[in-house]
């Protein structure tokens, strides 16, 4: 995915504004925001039947899970103490849009 575009919710400025310290968010800090990603399909691997090069394209914000828990083995991903959020544990869009962020 070429990333073109990404939004800073209000969400992401309480994080970036401390609000969320006591909760141990965010657990990275400096942290780039940008959790609302768009862009474009840049490549598509061998057996990818549902988009094609070029069609535009949203990121969720969950990067990562553990994939092995009973939330991951569920649906339930976005429950997993072990969850990666892009813009709150990882740096966000923002960075992927504007390198010299």
């Amino acid at each position: 995915m070429k990333i073109e575009a990404s939004g800073v919710c209000r969400s992401n400025l309480n994080m970036v504004e401390g609000d969320w310290v006591a909760a141990g968010v965010p657990p990275k800090y400096p942290i780039i925001p940008g959790h609302e990603i768009a862009g474009r399909v840049a490549e598509v691997g061998p057996g990818v039947e549902s988009v094609s090069k070029n069609d535009r394209v949203g990121m969720q914000p969950l990067w990562t899970s553990c994939g092995t828990c009973e939330f991951c083995l569920t649906g339930g991903e976005y429950f997993c103490t072990k969850k990666e959020i892009l813009g709150e544990t990882v740096d966000g869009g923002v960075r992927r849009v504007h390198p010299r962020v």
